[in-house]
Order: structure tokens, then C-alpha cells, then sequence
């Protein structure tokens, strides 16, 4: 556009008779601008393109004619001034000025609206693929979404446009309306252009119709002009900004960002210095000290938080100061950063321009605000400030529970033994978060030395503590408090009966099992309950078997599906799965159409291996209960009954996906591999559950090579859901078993 700069001035000052030698130059821009505002069309424009083509060497009288009173002048001359910039800006390519002639000139011509058209036009893109979620109305990207680009611009182009579309405009600053700012833009067109900025991709919300534009890659060249936006009226806006800039990682742009530490604005100085951090700019480490005297509290935040990303250990002397500032924001800021920093030989040795800085940390334990006395808590902790733990001992009456709750757990890291009788007090902690810290760190050291002070609490008053202890002694494994914990079995509350019972099974106590058959009675449901579960997991008895198959008489309806599931997963030690004697009570359940009970017979028959009851249970794949059709085919599957594989096979296409779920896990047990193209189709299944069972089920025949990693994900779900069971029964664990031998499996095959 240029290279014919010396044609065009001569042609053009022969035809308005002026002389080119170096001592006219600024008569013959003069000129130029005073025909600027001539009569004549052919005569404003003749000099209008004389004045582009001069360039930077007309700028500074072009400025002067912003002035001008002729309006012809001054608007002619911001014009050209605009295309000076653009131009200075960018040097467009080819495919961009083919798509967009007029480039320049209308970039020049348009406002900060127009602008913006080009490049929304030139990033516009669209979803390969439909996005499974919204795109935020804030500049980041749709994660998980593959996007389409237009192929009419190079990064180089979509730099100079953003360059382009901030362009201040020359001497005018209107009042903000319907949300624009003096560079004409939308909050959302913002947005939008630090999205484009670091390859992100947006929804322009502010568009009639919304267009998604966006660019494959970050853009680090446009960051000095994203430095704009940190003076922006809205705080979201330059939080944006400084994140944006901070990802493009320009270190060209730190200077820039220096010098908004003295600019007038403190949001601009916040914005600085929030940015200067993220951008590692240690050279700035002097200038952001000296924001932290006698600044406003929103500056000497961002000072500090900077400090801190810094790692700016000299400044620990300074820090110290500001744990008596007025702001409890900026003394919190300045204890978590003294934490981070304590690796400063100014804290290794204690002192920091003349006071310690533990004793200082030390004393904000004792600040009015609660997260100031929190933050100081850990900031010792990162210290490894084991002389505090005097001070933190006293924080363990402090009159907030989440300050007690982390004094507690600081404790655990810094003190010794001397604590334990300390946290022994917080057992009976009106709240519960201390108390169980407290107790989780008594039984984490497992010493046993504190067995005789946990039993005391036994008898506490209060529930809670009781519960407490109980747990205590069941993870210190503490066999020798059995029989004290068997006496809690008659406990007053459920909560400690059933604390009880757990803790029985985990200590492994055979001889609580009469005390839990008789708890099978208990008024409460929670503690029968227990109490069954209890029975189970301790391997059972002859009597406890007898009891259950009395309480299969019980009212309570609940109660009896619970017997039922008990004696189904009974086992005796060394003897499997032996509550044989509940056989033909169950198999009375089992024929018996009217009861509800049938299905979870089912399960309990197949789990005791009872193949007798397979005739019945191909009859039961008609009934018109769905969980008894369900259980019946989990159930042949569990007995192996591959006769009846081809009537489950049927069942893979039924439109109720419990039983299709039902139907591919028996596949896999029955190894019946005529199911193997059913189940690949299985695998397409809008239920998670149908779909990992059938994925289970093609590992199980040696059909992995037919499981995509996609559905990985769906077998895992199915080992962390209760729904783990084909038949939806509760704990499992022989389907648990099959689904993580299948996923060690893939993972060797890998």
C-alpha cells in the first residue's frame, strides 16, 4: 500500500503546485489539511489519500487538526488517524483482504461495533459436535467440545483485528449507555475478545442471533492490547483480563503492567499487581512492597497475594507489619503468605526486621477474627513451628468450633504425647466435627497406653462421647475392651447399640453372638438391624439361624426382608454358606405368589447355592412382578443354570432396562457366547447400568476386543452405586467381585 508512497506525493503535489524538498514538508501537510475541509468533494478527497499515504509523518498535525473548529477537518482527521494506527498495527494476509477488500478503510470508517464484526466474522466457529453443556457467559472455554474454524485468517490477522477493534477513539468519551464504555464494546464483546485472546471459544450472547466465536490457539501477541480491560468499570471483567493475560504469559507486557502500579485508579493498581504475580515478574517485587504502607486495603491485598506468588522471601520483614493492620482481610493475607514463604532465612531464623516471625504468627492466634485465627493456625503448621503448641493447646477452648476443629488437627502434626490427654477433653465437644477429629487422631496413634482413659468415657453422659470411644477402641483394634463394649449393647440410644455392634464385628467378638441374637427382638428396627448384619459378618451360628427363621414370622415387614438377606449371605467359619435349616421356610416363601417376600427369597436361595429351586425359577421368569422376573434371572445366573440361557437371552431386549441389566449380567456366569452380538448392542444402552453389565458380561465370554474405552467408565460405576447387583440387592459383594476382576483384567490388557 506503501510502496508507492513517492508516485502518488509527487503526482499529487504537482497537481496542487507544491515543491516536495524536506524544508516544505509541514506547509504541505498544512495545506493538505486546509483542502481537507474544502468546497470541493474531489479536493477533500485528493488530499485525504495524499495524507494516508504520508503516514507517521503527517501524525502529529493530523492530532493538532483534531482541534481544528471545522468539523469537515477534525472528522476527516480522526479517520485517518484511525487508519494510520490500523495500519501500524497489522499487515493483513492475502486470504483475509480476498475475503474483506475494503479491509483498512472499513476498519478505519466503522466504530468499535463495526470493528468488532470483522473479527467475530473472521474467529467465527462452529460445534463439531453438539456441546453436552452451555458455554459460560464469561471468556473461557467449552470443555469437552470440538469446534469448527473458519480458514480465512492467520493468528497474525486475528491479533491485528483485536489491535484494530480496541482502537481508541480520538477525543471522545461519551456517557455510558446500555452497558458500553467509551471503546463502544459490549461487556459481552469483551469477553469475547479474551476468549479469542487464549483459544478459547464463546457464545457472543450479545448478538442478535449468537454466533460462537473462538480460535484454536492462545494469541500471546494481543496481550498488551488486553491491558486495556484491567482499567475496566467492571471488576469481573479485569479479574478476567489479569487471568487472561497471566495465561498468554507475554512478558513483554511487564512493563506496561509496572507502571499501573502508580496510576491513579486503585482498580487499576489492583489489577496490576494481581497481574504481576501471575506473570512471575520478580522485578516488580520493590514496587509491590512499597504498596503495602499506606495504600487502600483492596491494593495492599493484591500487593501481598502477589508477594506470596513471588515468592518474594525479602519481603517477609514487611509482611510482619501487617498483622496489626486495621483490615482483618489484609492480616489474614499477610499470615497465609508468611506461611508460604518460611523457607526465608529471615523465618528460619526467628527474626524479621527486628520481631520474630512465630511470635508474631503466634499472636494472631489470638486475633478477633476467626479466619485470621485460622489462617495463622496453618501458617505454623506450615512452619513446623513446634514451639507453638502451647498457644495451640489453648486454642482448643476458643469460642469457634471450626477454629478448635483446626487447632486440633495442627496438634496431630506439631505436639507430641502431651496432647492426647488434652484431646481426650474434646470427646464431649458440643461440636461434633471437634470431637471426631479429636477422636480420629486419639485412635490414629494407637496408643495403647490411652486404653484405660477411653474406657472411662464408656460411661460418659452425653451419646456422642460413648459413640466416640466406642469407634476409638474398634480401630485401635483394643480386643481387650470386649467384653466393656458388649455391656453397651443394652445402651439406652440405638446410635451407641449400633456403635457397639460395629465395633464387636471389627474387633472380630464371637462371643458377643448370643447378646446379638437376642438384640434380633430389640424394639428398635436400626439395632435388629445391626444386630442381623452384625451376625452375619461375625460368620453366624446354628442359633443365630434359628432366631432369623422364627423373626421370618415378624409383622414387620421390613424386618423380615432383612431375616431373609441375613440368612442368604450366613456363612459359618469353615463350613461356606450353611443356613441350610432355612430351607424349606424359604422355599414356602418362594411358592407362595401372593407374597411380596418371593423375590428376595430368591436371591437368599440362589446365595446358599440351593439348586432345587431352578424349575421354579424359570417359572417365575413369566410372573408379572418385574422384581421377581429380575431376581429369578439373577438368580439362575448365580446357580449357573446355562439350560436356561436361552430364555434369558430373550429377556435382552425387554423394555424394562432392570431386567435387561439383570438378563447381560447372567450372560457372563452362564458363559452362553450365542449372547455375545446381543450384548455388543447392550453396550449403545441409554442406562449406565445394562450397558457396564453387559460390557462385564463380553470380558467374562473372552469377548473384551469388543469393549470400546468409553464404556470403562460405566463398569467402574458400577463397583461405587449401590446398584451394583443385578437384582439390586444391598451388599453384594459377589457382584463387586466379578465387576473388579473384570477391570483388573482390561487394565493387564492394556
Amino acid at each position: 500500500m506503501k510502496g508507492i508512497f513517492v508516485f502518488f506525493v509527487l503526482l499529487l503535489c504537482l497537481s496542487f503546485n507544491y515543491s516536495l524538498s524536506e524544508t516544505d514538508n509541514s506547509d504541505i501537510v498544512n495545506d493538505l489539511l486546509e483542502q481537507l475541509g474544502a468546497a470541493d468533494w474531489a479536493t477533500r478527497l485528493k488530499a485525504q489519500k495524499t495524507l494516508e499515504e504520508m503516514g507517521a509523518e503527517a501524525e502529529p498535525a493530523l492530532k493538532e487538526a483534531l482541534q481544528n473548529p471545522d468539523q469537515r477537518i477534525r472528522g476527516r482527521a480522526e479517520f485517518i488517524l484511525k487508519l494510520i494506527a490500523i495500519e501500524k498495527r497489522a499487515e493483513f494476509s492475502v486470504s483475509l483482504i480476498k475475503k474483506f477488500p475494503n479491509l483498512y478503510t472499513d476498519l478505519a470508517k466503522s466504530d468499535a461495533q463495526g470493528r468488532f464484526k470483522y473479527l467475530q466474522e473472521a474467529t467465527a466457529c462452529l460445534p463439531a459436535v453438539v456441546p453436552t453443556q452451555s458455554v459460560g457467559t464469561q471468556a473461557g472455554d467449552a470443555k469437552g467440545v470440538e469446534y469448527k474454524f473458519k480458514d480465512i485468517a492467520t493468528d497474525s490477522d486475528i491479533v491485528g483485528l483485536i489491535g484494530a477493534v480496541l482502537l481508541a477513539e480520538p477525543q471522545r468519551s461519551p456517557a455510558l449507555i446500555g452497558g458500553e464504555d467509551i471503546n463502544g464494546l459490549t461487556q459481552g464483546q469483551k469477553e469475547s475478545i479474551l476468549a479469542i485472546s487464549t483459544g478459547a471459544v464463546r457464545a457472543d450472547i450479545d448478538a442478535k442471533k449468537p454466533a460462537w466465536c473462538g480460535w484454536p490457539q492462545p494469541l500471546p501477541a494481543t496481550a498488551p492490547y488486553l491491558l486495556v480491560f484491567l482499567k475496566d468499570e467492571q471488576e469481573y471483567l479485569r479479574l478476567a483480563a489479569g487471568d487472561a493475560i497471566g495465561k498468554l504469559n507475554n512478558a513483554a507486557v511487564i512493563p506496561e503492567v509496572i507502571k499501573l502500579l502508580d496510576d491513579p485508579d486503585s482498580a487499576a493498581r489492583c489489577s496490576a499487581a494481581d497481574l504481576l504475580g501471575k506473570l512471575g515478574a520478580k522485578e516488580a517485587i520493590l514496587k509491590l512492597m512499597a504498596l503495602l504502607k499506606g495504600s487502600s486495603e483492596p491494593v495492599v491485598l493484591s500487593a501481598v497475594t502477589a508477594l506470596g506468588r513471588l515468592e518474594a522471601k525479602g519481603a517477609v520483614s514487611k509482611l510482619v507489619k501487617l498483622v496489626s493492620h486495621p483490615s482483618k482481610n489484609v492480616r489474614k493475607a499477610a499470615v497465609v503468605v508468611m506461611g508460604k514463604l518460611g523457607m526465608s532465612p529471615d523465618v528460619t531464623s526467628g527474626k524479621a526486621g527486628g520481631k520474630g516471625v512465630i511470635e508474631e504468627l503466634t499472636r494472631s492466634l489470638n486475633d478477633e477474627d476467626v479466619s485470621v485465627r485460622k489462617a495463622a493456625i496453618e501458617a505454623l503448621v506450615e512452619l513446623d513451628a513446634k514451639d507453638s503448641v502451647p498457644n495451640l493447646i489453648n486454642l482448643l477452648t476458643d469460642r469457634d468450633g471450626g477454629v478448635r476443629e483446626q487447632a486440633v488437627a495442627a496438634l496431630a502434626k506439631l505436639g507430641g504425647k502431651e496432647i492426647v490427654n488434652e484431646l481426650l477433653k474434646l470427646l464431649s465437644d458440643k461440636d461434633s466435627r471437634v470431637s471426631k477429629k479429636a477422636a480420629e487422631i486419639i485412635a490414629a496413634r494407637a496408643d495403647k497406653d490411652v486404653i484405660p482413659d477411653i474406657l472411662k468415657l464408656l460411661d460418659a453422659k452425653d451419646e456422642q462421647t460413648r459413640v466416640l470411644a466406642v469407634n476409638m477402641l474398634a480401630r485401635m483394634d483394643a480386643r481387650e475392651s470386649i467384653s466393656q463394649v458388649m455391656t453397651l449393647l443394652q445402651d439406652v440410644e440405638w446410635t451407641v447399640r449400633r456403635a457397639a455392634i460395629d465395633a464387636l464385628v471389627k474387633l472380630e467378638a464371637r462371643q458377643s453372638i448370643p447378646e446379638l441374637i437376642k438384640l434380633l427382638r430389640d424394639k428398635d428396627y436400626n439395632t435388629r438391624s445391626a444386630a442381623a448384619e452384625g451376625l452375619v459378618k461375625l460368620g453366624g451360628s446354628k442359633e443365630a439361624v434359628k432366631e432369623l427363621i422364627r423373626l421370618l414370622d415378624d409383622k414387620d415387614y421390613n424386618m423380615q426382608v432383612l431375616v431373609v438377606e441375613a440368612l442368604g449371605n450366613m456363612v459359618y467359619p469353615d463350613e461356606g454358606r450353611s443356613a441350610k435349616e432355612a430351607v424349606p421356610k424359604l422355599m414356602e416363601v418362594l411358592r407362595d405368589k401372593a407374597n411380596p417376600l418371593r423375590y428376595s427369597a430368591v436371591t437368599a436361595l440362589s446365595r446358599m447355592g440351593v439348586r432345587e429351586i431352578i424349575p421354579e425359577l424359570n417359572k417365575m421368569l413369566k410372573d408379572q412382578n418385574v422384581g421377581v422376573r429380575q431376581s429369578a434371572v439373577a438368580a439362575l445366573g448365580r446357580l449357573g443354570a446355562k439350560e436356561s440361557a436361552p430364555e434369558i437371552i430373550k429377556l435382552l431386549d425387554d423394555k424394562q432396562p432392570f431386567l435387561r441389566q439383570a438378563a447381560a449380567a447372567a450372560m457372563g456366569q452362564l458363559g452362553y457366547r450365542e449372547a455375545i452380538p446381543h450384548l455388543v448392542k447392550l453396550l449403545e444402552d441409554k442406562n449406565n447400568y445394562v450397558a457396564g453389565w453387559a460390557a462385564v458380561a463380553l470380558v467374562e465370554l473372552g469377548a473384551q476386543s469388543q469393549v470400546p474405552d468409553v464404556v470403562i467408565p460405566q463398569i467402574k460405576s458400577l463397583a461405587q452405586t449401590g446398584a451394583v447387583s443385578p437384582d439390586r440387592s444391598v451388599g453384594d459383594e459377589d457382584s463387586k467381585k466379578r465387576v473388579q476382576a473384570v477391570l483388573a483384567h482390561l487394565k493387564k490388557s492394556e
